[in-house]
């Protein structure tokens, strides 16, 4: 019975990760910054035909790696240029994640250990909600960004690799290919998966011995899946490839502070403190904690494995010049990991018929207390998720357009990644102020008409206006 009701759990759980990455996924607009950033890089090379190089409005485009511009386009050729179809390699990965988790739960533990983890993922809002607790947050399960799908392929080699610990050899070579299209997507974290297994096999007394052929022939499969792109670039852009790509983004970004992004080496340990980012710092703290009373526990690759990758995680982003929020999103999948046999530890106890009704009740409670605080936390991320709103720039262009139809156009040179999304998305062409009926500004612009025309302004919505002209025919 007990069996039947954790599984009907853990299928509720995994349904409920469906709407997390898919409900609402157009809402609310596309947003400025990296997202605009990101849709207007595959616009532009869809219009340009660049592939396998990307280019943006401004031309050739080096700052990271392509694999998730290539979803992402693949998704618009299927779907058309619409946020869903932008955000939809994203979400697909995240909810990719969930599953993953639920599998490393229950490969690892018991059912109710593998709910537990799952419903601790969903309980992280950091990896749903834009801006969570007004910190500068952007990237996400629910957004056009590559880092959750990177997350997705690091989990999936975390957990190849953990099937060659259990003596399966298929599992080093699929391991080597999740790295690999990790690092293709968003960059060299995407090797941590690799280095943790690399470092376990080093220093537990529960390792598995890799031969000389099966470690050269991962090797080579993991250079196979990143050389190629990286050898393409640097023949055919040279130095102003390396000099963006390699020197900018990746060395600049750890030694020095891009964008005014800076923070003290704490302020991750800060970040988790949040509750309406991590639900718990103490529930992860004490699932990294408790394996260590445990030394066969922590010897074997599902605890340890976690735990190196939360580590190095936390050190390198520490140590680097550049911090944002959204560095540390890597971290949730293996802290539920952990969290799952915390709770799969206390449930052992309660139903342990060995022990005294006593000496089970602590368990008891403390099961009760991670599934109620986890629990909550998890629901007031689906009622963010489920009440969230049309953006106030997509009803603006849908009433500019009801109202002016073809005769509309975009007279103003400030261009942000949002704008040049809904302009493409609408098909509003760039015009010059009053040579069409109606024009769009921004709203402390000077209309300045080209023509002696009246121009008067009929809407106005965050810091655009809509204006309409007199005398021109419709």
């Amino acid at each position: 019975m007990k069996r039947s009701a954790a599984l009907l759990g853990l299928v509720l759980l995994l349904a409920a990760g469906g709407v997390f990455a898919f409900y609402h996924l157009t809402y609310p607009d596309i947003r400025t910054w990296d997202e605009g950033t990101n849709v207007d890089v595959v616009a532009s090379s869809l219009e340009a035909r660049s592939f396998p190089a990307l280019v943006d409005w401004q031309g050739p485009f080096f700052e990271k790696p392509p694999l998730w511009w290539y979803l992402a386009s693949t998704s618009v050729a299927v779907g058309g240029y619409n946020a869903f179809s932008l955000r939809f390699p994203a979400a697909l990965a995240g909810f990719v994640l969930i599953l993953l988790v639920g599998l490393a739960g229950r490969r690892y533990y018991a059912l109710p250990g593998a709910a537990a983890a799952v419903l601790f993922l969903l309980a992280c809002g950091h990896l749903f909600i834009f801006k969570p607790d007004g910190i500068f947050s952007t990237h996400h399960v629910r957004s056009a960004d590559g880092d959750v799908v990177q997350i997705a392929f690091m989990f999936g080699a975390f957990l190849a690799f953990g099937r060659f610990a259990d003596g399966a050899r298929s599992g080093l070579y699929a391991g080597a290919l999740l790295t690999g299209l990790a690092v293709l997507t968003k960059g060299p974290l995407g090797f941590l998966p690799a280095v943790v297994f690399l470092i376990f096999q080093t220093i537990s007394p529960r390792r598995v011995v890799i031969g000389r052929r099966p470690a050269a022939g991962a090797a080579l499969l993991l250079v196979a899946v990143v050389a190629p792109w990286h050898i393409y670039m640097l023949s055919r852009f040279g130095r102003g490839f390396f000099d963006e790509y390699f020197m900018h983004a990746i060395v600049h970004r750890a030694t020095d502070t891009l964008e005014e992004h800076a923070a003290p080496w704490f302020y991750y340990l800060q970040l988790l403190t949040g509750r309406k980012l991590c639900c718990s710092v103490e529930l992860v703290a004490l699932a990294c904690v408790a394996p260590f009373f445990n030394r066969r526990r922590l010897a074997a690759y599902p605890a340890a494995a976690p735990l190196l990758s939360i580590g190095i995680l936390m050190a390198v982003i520490s140590s680097m010049a550049t911090k944002l929020a959204w560095y540390v999103l890597p971290l949730y999948p293996y802290a539920a990991v952990l969290v799952g046999g915390l709770f799969d530890s206390c449930w052992s106890l309660v139903w342990d018929r060995s022990r005294s009704l006593r000496s089970r009740m602590i368990p008891s409670v403390a099961a009760l207390l991670m599934i109620g605080v986890v629990g909550l936390c998890a629901a007031r991320n689906l009622r963010d998720i489920v009440f969230l709103q049309r953006g106030w720039m997509q009803r603006f262009f849908e009433r500019s357009i009801a109202r002016c139809g073809d005769e509309l156009v975009y007279a103003d040179a400030q261009l942000p990644g949002d704008l040049r999304y809904l302009l493409r998305r609408y098909r509003v062409p760039r015009g010059e102020p009053g040579a069409s009926r109606c024009f769009i500004r921004w709203l402390d612009a000077d209309p300045t008409p080209s023509s002696e025309r009246a121009c008067s302004r009929v809407d106005k919505a965050g810091h655009l206006a809509l204006w309409e002209c007199a005398g021109l025919e419709r």
